[in-house]
């Protein structure tokens, strides 16, 4: 079990390692230095579409190995949970603006958690939204997301989203009406929505 668990982890975290590398290695900048992550304001233009109880499982695939990642929604009496299926861990409390502990709306603490992020709160076809991250005064990086429109994907209403840092570019397609990820793409690898409370369609089709 913890070998599959590794694996998962260390497919998921092509996302991160591409595009937040900071949020990673922010230790071993000088302790002299102000590091910081700049969001830009962000209008939320959904409410949460995740209900306690759903399930939801995804194939991720890069060019020699997959696995699958689900996950449960659960509620407590202070806030929405995303509990990763199989993983020891307590659930990450979704509070109801979106956002976790953290306070980010690009991610969650969990990086493990791909089914929702605080952003898709905001989508709509011609979204545009950064994240800068500096030192000091510095902007030492920028991850821009940009709607470009809307199509279907397993059948389902969605906003296609590109994540750009530097020549690395991302594509996400987010669930119109649940606010979920449907379908992910990067360099030699995807995420895929394959078990969902609604009907889905095979991809493509």
């Amino acid at each position: 079990m913890k070998k599959r668990y590794y694996l998962l982890a260390g497919i998921l975290f092509i996302f991160f390692l591409l595009v937040f590398p900071y949020i990673f290695f922010k230790e071993n900048i000088a302790e002299e230095s102000t590091f910081q992550i700049k969001e830009e304001p962000i209008k939320k233009v959904a409410g949460l579409g995740l209900v306690p109880g759903e399930y939801y499982e995804y194939r991720v695939e890069t060019v020699n190995q997959s696995a699958n990642i689900s996950y449960l929604i659960g509620v407590t009496p202070e806030c929405l949970q995303i509990i990763i299926v199989g993983d020891e861990a307590v659930g990450t409390c979704i509070y109801p603006d979106g956002s976790d502990s953290s306070g980010y709306n690009f991610t969650l603490e969990n990086q493990m958690i791909a089914v929702y992020k605080p952003w898709m709160l905001a989508v709509n076809e011609e979204w545009e939204w950064g994240v800068s991250i500096n030192i000091g005064s510095t902007e030492i990086d920028k991850i821009t997301f940009r709607g470009k429109g809307k199509e279907k994907v397993l059948g389902r209403d969605a906003y296609r989203v590109e994540i750009t840092q530097g020549e690395t570019v991302i594509t996400d397609w987010i669930d119109a009406k649940k606010r979920i990820l449907l379908y992910e793409e990067g360099k030699d690898y995807n995420v895929t929505l394959v078990e969902a409370p609604f009907t889905l369609q095979p991809q493509g089709g």
